[in-house]
This record gives structure tokens, sequence and C-alpha cells, in this order.
């Protein structure tokens, strides 16, 4: 089984599917608990909500390593969004149910928004599959210097204008970005470039140099705000911000790089990890608030605030990860998970 996967891939999906969990916990839980006034727990969370902000666009990367490099025809790529949609709809209706915070949802909500806002990777999931047919054909055109330039335009430009308005530094119109290319398509674009990007070790080093230059510039420009404002802004949110794609793009090379064609002894058990990640996303939300409210979780916390940080993330993983490797049992349930 393993053989016939791209085990470094495997690998990139478990770290995004953990960053994906240390995102939503310390988004909706965690950071509204810890004060300032502990800097040790505070940083911590900081420097954790950092890192884990590249799970999402190496999510992206994978899909469009996974998808552009395949011929997929109008049918196929209606298949895979029916794929996507059951469980969609599935585990809506469990979370409509179960979370007691949930509104009333309804038919046409659904439709209109996510009944969750983690939800939101698979609307824009399902776009991105409709316009797979179309960004196959132009990405078999692409030379090197195409995708650099698309990631410039699309990218670097976009992002720097959002910090020059959020530095009240000037604002530009936004009909210039109006016909730009989504970033969201453009993480997958640039996954398929960087699969390609010759593997030496000027190209790690400079890897390394853009990862840790651009952690240490979001890292310090999120925490300055957090602590100026006692929230997060929206441009620390978004995977469209600049140095969170420079951290993206940089360290989705460096998995590529340690990773690809290397032998492991545990190959096995990570690519059984790895087929489970998709469920995990799916169904985390549903144990999440379960788990962290827990006596015994809440007993941790009153004593040592990174502890039990870092305890309830674990378990909110495996708890998942086990139960979708126990459904993916069952045949007909493995086909949508």
């Amino acid at each position: 089984m393993s053989n016939k996967r791209i085990l470094w891939l495997d690998i990139v999906k478990i770290f995004a599917c953990f960053g994906v969990i240390i995102n939503h916990s310390l988004d909706q839980f965690f950071m509204g608990l810890i004060s300032p006034s502990r800097p040790i727990s505070f940083f911590f969370c900081i420097i954790q909500y950092s890192f884990a902000r590249i799970a999402v666009p190496l999510f992206l990367m994978t899909t469009g390593v996974l998808l552009f490099e395949k011929d997929y025809k109008f049918k196929d790529v209606l298949r895979r969004i029916i794929r996507i949609l059951i469980p969609l709809i599935i585990v809506t209706i469990i979370a409509n149910y179960k979370i007691e915070w949930v509104e009333s949802y309804s038919i046409k909500k659904f439709f209109e928004e996510p009944i969750l806002a983690a939800y939101w990777y698979l609307y824009a999931l399902v776009g991105l599959y409709l316009i797979t047919p179309i960004a196959q054909k132009l990405i078999k055109t692409f030379e090197k210097k195409d995708f650099i330039y698309l990631f410039i335009i699309c990218f670097i430009i976009p992002g720097i204008i959002n910090y020059l308005e959020v530095f009240n530094i000037i604002k530009i119109s936004h009909f210039f970005e109006s016909t730009f290319i989504s970033s969201l398509l453009v993480y997958s674009i640039i996954g398929v470039y960087l699969k390609k990007l010759e593997k030496n070790k000027k190209n790690r080093n400079l890897a390394w140099v853009i990862f840790l230059s651009s952690s240490f510039s979001y890292i310090l420009l999120f925490s300055t705000s957090y602590l100026n404002n006692g929230y997060m802004i929206s441009i620390y949110q978004d995977c469209s911000n600049l140095f969170v794609g420079l951290m993206s793009v940089s360290a989705f090379y460096l998995f590529r790089y340690y990773f690809e064609d290397k032998k492991m002894k545990l190959e096995n058990i990570i690519v059984n990890i790895s087929l489970t990640t998709f469920g995990v996303y799916l169904i985390h939300m549903l144990f999440q608030t379960d788990i962290i409210d827990s006596k015994f979780i809440m007993n941790i916390f009153s004593t040592n605030h990174l502890v039990a940080v870092a305890i309830s993330e674990l378990l909110i993983f495996s708890i998942c990860s086990v139960c979708i490797y126990l459904i993916r049992k069952i045949p007909v349930v493995k086909k949508f998970l």
C-alpha cells in the first residue's frame, strides 16, 4: 500500500492536520484564557499558533500536487465533489444536533455558509475541483518563471498591500486586485512547482532563510498586534498573509527535501495516519469542546497551561484518528474518508 503513495506528502498531510487542530484549539479556546500576564504560556501559544498557520496552505499545495499532475475530466471532477459533499452533509447534520452553541441550521443556510467555520475549506475545495480541468491545461504550459511570476503577482504584491493598509501607510483600491487569481488556487499551483524544483543545498539553504525570516517576522508582528489590541486582527488569521505564504512554500520544499525518497521504519504507520487526516478534519470539531472542557484537561490547565494545551491537542488528534481508522474498515465509508 505504502509503495503506491508519496510518503513525504503523507508526512505533510499529518503535520497539516495536526496544525489545523492547533489552530482551532487555540483560536476558539486557549487564546482567550491565557493572559499576557503569563508570558511563558502566552508566547508558547503565540509561537505554536504562528507555525500552525501554515496548515491550510500545506493542504492546498498537497492537493495541487495530487490533482494537477493527473488528467481529470469534468466527470471525474463531479465524482470527487460528491465524495466531498456526502461527508460534509453528514457531519453538518451531526453538528446541528450535537453542538449546543450551533444555531438552528437549514438547507438554505448550508448553501450560504458552513455550519462551523472550520468547514470553509471543504467549500473552497469544491471550487478547486471545479477549476481543476482548466488549471491542469494551464499548468502544463508553465515554465519556471511563470510559477514565480504568478506567486509574486497574485500573492506577494497583495500581501504587501494588506500590510500597507494595516499600518495605515496607504490604502490601495480593491479594484487593483479584483482580477488576481485567488491565493488558495495560487497555493495549489505553487505546490506543483515546488515538487519539481531541483533538490540541492542552495535551494535548501534559501528555503531555510525564507522560513526562519518570515516566521520571525510573523511572530513579531502577530504578538505585537495581539498585545496592543487584546485580540487577533483578521490579517493574522488569513492564510493569504504574506509571511504565512512565505513560511508555507519554504516549509513545503523542506518537507520534500528531507523526506522524499527516504526509507522509514514507520512507513506503514505514517501512511495509515495520513489516510485518516481527511476524516480527522471532518470530525475534530465534534470532539474538541468535550475534550478541552473535560475535568481532566481543566484540572491540568489550572496548574500548568502549557501541558494542558499540548495534551488536549494530542488527545483530539489521537482520538479522532483512531475513530476514523476504525470507521474506514467499513468498505462503503472508506470511499468517502
